[in-house]
């Protein structure tokens, strides 16, 4: 019951934004954030579509995120910066809101998709979202797909978790 309880917002979110990416099996992807409650969603279901993850999370849930299906865990707390080493992904997935755009544009090639996923560090006009109305605002003068996610809970969502669940390929994770 309470992995059910953990399912819906979480895992929705997650579902939205790899939809909206158009996540396609041999897709590479970064995902920032990936140990959390939508990351960990986000690099299940990203591995259930066949996309090969790096994601990047804490040293001490390295294992957990690889046990999820991720390819390579990034240690963010090791002095490791993923984004400053010149390797690209197809799709980044940023759910921490910390990152520039255009240091997440550097990691997409031309082409390569962008999905933001929550509020930023604040702002007194913005209430969060000034990196997400920045985002709105370039997006038609880049060559990436700058997508941002703000979920909306639908019942056909819940059920397609749900039957992800039920095939082994999305298990919800509660820390506590």
């Amino acid at each position: 019951l309470r992995d059910a309880a953990a399912l819906p917002v979480s895992g929705i979110t997650a579902l939205q934004a790899v939809r909206a990416a158009r996540v396609t099996a041999g897709d590479s992807l970064l995902i920032l954030g990936a140990s959390g409650g939508v990351g960990h969603y986000l690099v299940q279901l990203a591995a259930a579509a066949g996309a090969e993850v790096t994601a990047v999370c804490s040293a001490a849930k390295a294992d957990f995120v690889r046990s999820l299906g991720a390819v390579e865990a990034v240690p963010h707390d090791a002095g490791t910066d993923v984004l400053a080493d010149g390797r690209t992904w197809d799709v980044v997935f940023d759910v921490m809101g910390n990152p520039p755009l255009k240091r997440l544009r550097r990691a997409t090639p031309r082409g390569g998709r962008i999905v933001l996923i929550g509020g930023d560090n604040g702002g007194r006009v913005t209430a969060g979202f000034g990196r997400q109305l920045r985002a709105v605002l370039v997006a038609p003068f880049v060559r990436r797909r700058l997508t941002v996610v703000t979920s909306r809970e639908r019942s056909a969502d819940i059920a397609e978790l749900v039957q992800h669940v039920q095939r082994g390929e999305v298990r919800p994770h509660v820390d506590r």
